[in-house]
């Protein structure tokens, strides 16, 4: 844009964009990752499982909690954090290994800064007799455990 002189006279415009907030639900953290998901993935997840298994009264009033906090706008919800808070006492071990399972989180590496795009996973179980043993799952980040879940005992 120029005046009549010829010179340029610099334009500038603003405007003011409207951001769309999107909540983070931190489902784990400890010293090298903190895994992370949606409050969609969140609640999809976690119908799922309770439509499988309806006595899951702790992850259901943990479900409740949590979108609860997101219809508040909550920025950050932590599950660890609530479940400490409201005492609840079963499940959520489950739950963290529900979203490492089925990759729908994000999982960053705080030293290097990145996200991991895959984990393995790894079932175990020993049996010593008829019924005596135990199981779990353990899950692994370039070979080591960085997460466990203890799934029977009998």
């Amino acid at each position: 844009m120029s005046n009549r002189s010829g010179k340029y006279i610099p334009h500038f415009e603003k405007s003011i964009v409207k951001v769309k907030l999107l909540p983070i639900i931190k489902v784990y953290e400890n010293s090298e990752f903190l895994v992370t998901t949606t409050p969609e993935s969140f609640h999809v997840e976690l119908i799922d499982r309770l439509e499988k298994y309806p006595h899951l009264n702790d992850e259901r009033k943990l479900l409740e909690l949590v979108m609860d906090r997101v219809h508040n706008g909550e920025a950050v919800i932590d599950i660890v954090k609530i479940q400490e808070e409201f005492s609840i006492v079963h499940g959520i071990e489950f739950v963290i290994a529900l979203f490492l399972e089925s990759g729908s989180c994000n999982i960053l590496s705080k030293k290097k800064r990145k996200l991991i795009e895959e984990i393995e996973v790894e079932t175990h179980g020993f049996q010593v007799g008829w019924h005596a043993g135990y199981g779990g799952r353990r899950f692994r980040i370039d070979g080591e455990v960085f997460f466990e879940t203890h799934d029977w005992v009998s």
